[in-house]
């Protein structure tokens, strides 16, 4: 799974960078432009707008479902379901992070997850529609790699620098990409914070 990420945009390729930095933080309710991202946090998201160009836009992470949020989705089965499958197809995106936090599944140590080489990761996502101009992301997940496995079962589908532009084309095999997703991943403790601990919401 992936309950927590940390953005800087100085950390991404400079197109990226360049996309973030245009987004008005000013003029979205509660928008996050980077820092350390929580479920429901308004935070950018890259995506194609309806000219198929690529743009970075504020949406909420997690698709509501009664009083909580679905902040992931399992890659295996998202096609399938009838919450995602339509987003799968149409609406697929791109959540950039610095590093993303997971929670050992034995005694709660939180780490610090984070590529070999470098400071940036390329999240697969899929989004949707939720009303009043807003839209909500959710993160997809995969088996983690066997040498994180010990730590978390699941990891996020990060994907490499390639695969961008084919993600975000509708009609282009995601399986496809899922299966070439990287698996070169570091971890390390990351600071406690008093009463830190996972997060609780909904997964799939």
């Amino acid at each position: 799974m992936c309950g927590r990420y940390y953005l800087k945009s100085d950390d991404m390729n400079a197109v990226i960078t360049s996309l973030l930095r245009s987004l008005d933080a000013g003029s979205v309710p509660r928008a996050k432009p980077e820092g350390e991202i929580y479920p429901g946090d308004t935070a950018p998201v890259l995506a194609n707008n309806r000219a198929r160009m690529l743009r970075a836009f504020f949406m909420d992470w997690g698709f509501p479902l009664h009083n909580k949020r679905v902040i992931n989705a399992r890659s295996e089965t998202a096609a399938q379901k009838s919450m995602f499958r339509e987003s799968m197809q149409l609406r697929r995106c791109i959540i950039p992070a610095s590093f993303y936090y997971e929670w050992a599944v034995d005694d709660h140590t939180r780490y610090d997850f984070h590529p070999e080489t470098g400071r940036s990761l390329l999240l697969a996502g899929i989004y949707r529609p939720e009303g009043n101009g807003r839209y909500s992301y959710t993160v997809l997940t995969r088996d983690a790699a066997p040498h994180m496995r010990h730590l978390h079962p699941r990891m996020p589908v990060i994907l490499p620098a390639d695969s961008l532009i084919p993600w975000l084309t509708p009609g282009y095999d995601p399986d496809t990409l899922i299966k070439a997703a990287r698996t070169d991943i570091r971890f390390t403790p990351a600071p406690q914070l008093p009463l830190d601990k996972a997060p609780s919401d909904t997964l799939y």
